[in-house]
């Protein structure tokens, strides 16, 4: 079932409701921050956050790609691509070429890098070195950025200083820029919820947020400018990052929706899983009542195993679902290999559950069955003793015709007792393998040690 086959942990972990925030052994380093800022967006934090969670869990999405040193070494070569391509960027904006090229291609290698470190978090592997290559790959990009600015600045300068009437076009610009990469660190930054209320707080304030910056003060005069100056090289580089910061802000209304919909699946097998476990654990499994509840569980048993098959192709279409939000690096992949360790966990322990309801049928219907042999082979017994005590009877007087036919008679007794005896010693050999059942009774007392056997793995967290 969902649980052998897709390497789920079978161990019990603490009790049948683990906590999800909690729950797992992953450690989130996400900011958490208290809230600020005009836009309802906590302060901005170093993009390291978003991709520094260590895992001490073996889990991750699966799937084929390259391994641990392959990622590695991949990472590498982006980064001598990303720092060619800014070499060559500063080289075409000394030369008149098209720099913007280069630095596009130097963007899209470092999106790349981001890729490497996130399947590295994914597969349990360090990142650390990527994500320190990543920052370097950001702050020579900003430092080129800022370079090919100021050159632009000094040739626009140094055209139009005679008139007089020179006023800095750069400064409106380099604010825009500022006021783009700010709201860009927010996005970055924010945190991601792990329950359905807090998602959808998170869902609303990111709406209001991508509304606020739909205009902007800084971007409206820094086009004003650009346009009065002619700088089209600036304007187009402003409005990529436009461009860019909108595509990052939907993408954060995405993944919040996303992330939304994949918890709430998640919780509601959960609780399915969760209210089938309770269901069994509070059965009473003792000897009373036996004959009447032995056939009833085992239909219900039945009707349970029914279940699970249907409820298996559920979770197996849940996890596809699941493993594509992984592959595709969502920003929350932490928040969702949680939920699912926690249910991976709740389902293999109950089908371990099911392993001992399989063993109480088989022994409690041998227990009932044992104990219905017994009581009919002891009247059996009492009633051939009755029979025996009121047949077999004489004294001096009785004729010797009379006590011929008596021992004819009791040699057809004999075959009976004989009978009686063989099944007296079957229910003294079944005796030995029949489970006691009344020591789950918790108001039975017993003076002698009471062996308990495991019937399932079983894994308690020590606390």
């Amino acid at each position: 079932m969902y649980g052998s086959q897709k390497g789920i942990n079978s161990n019990r972990k603490g009790s049948a409701r683990s906590d999800v925030t909690g729950g797992g052994n992953y450690q989130y380093t996400r900011s958490e921050a208290g809230q600020g800022g005009g836009n309802g967006y906590g302060p901005a934090d170093p993009f390291m956050d978003a991709y520094s969670y260590t895992f001490s869990s073996g889990g991750g999405a699966g799937g084929s790609g390259p391994g641990g040193s392959g990622l590695h070494q991949k990472a590498m070569i982006l980064q001598e691509q990303c720092q060619d391509f800014l070499r060559k960027a500063e080289h075409a904006m000394q030369t008149g070429g098209d720099a913007e090229r280069y630095m596009a291609m130097a963007r899209e290698t470092i999106d790349q890098l981001k890729g490497c470190a996130s399947q590295l978090r994914q597969i349990g592997q360090p990142n650390d070195n990527v994500v320190r290559s990543v920052e370097v790959c950001r702050d020579q990009l900003k430092g080129v950025h800022m370079a090919i600015s100021e050159t632009l600045h000094r040739r626009r300068k140094s055209t139009r200083g005679n008139s007089g009437v020179w006023e800095d076009p750069g400064r409106t610009y380099v604010d825009a820029m500022g006021w783009i990469g700010q709201q860009k660190r927010l996005i970055e930054t924010s945190p991601w919820g792990d329950d359905q209320e807090t998602l959808q707080q998170q869902l609303v304030k990111h709406q209001m947020f991508h509304s606020s910056i739909q205009r902007s003060d800084e971007m409206d005069r820094a086009r004003d400018e650009l346009h009065q100056n002619g700088d089209k090289a600036s304007l187009n580089a402003l409005d990529q990052e436009w461009d860019s910061l909108q595509k990052m802000s939907f993408s954060r209304s995405e993944w919040l929706q996303e992330l939304q919909l994949i918890i709430e699946d998640i919780s509601k097998e959960i609780m399915w899983v969760n209210y089938r476990e309770e269901e069994e654990l509070v059965f009473d499994w003792g000897e009373r009542n036996i004959d009447l509840y032995i056939p009833k569980k085992q239909e219900s048993y039945s009707q349970l195993m029914s279940a699970l098959e249907g409820k298996e192709r559920d979770l197996n279409r849940l996890k596809v679902k699941v493993d594509v939000a992984l592959k595709n690096n969502h920003p929350a992949s932490d928040k969702i290999e949680a939920y699912m360790d926690t249910l991976q966990t709740q389902w293999s322990w109950l089908l371990q559950i099911t392993k001992c309801i399989h063993v109480h049928l088989k022994e409690n219907a041998a227990y009932s069955q044992f104990f219905k042999e017994a009581n009919e082979t002891y009247s059996a017994l009492q009633k051939e003793h009755e029979t025996i005590r009121k047949k077999f009877t004489c004294d001096k007087d009785t004729s010797l015709d009379s006590l011929l036919a008596l021992l004819v008679e009791l040699e057809k007794e004999k075959e009976k007792i004989l009978e009686n005896k063989r099944q007296v010693q079957h229910l003294v050999n079944m005796s030995k393998s029949i489970v006691r059942l009344k020591p789950r009774n918790p108001e039975e007392k017993s003076s002698s040690t009471v062996i308990v056997r495991a019937l399932c793995d079983f894994k308690q967290d020590q606390t």
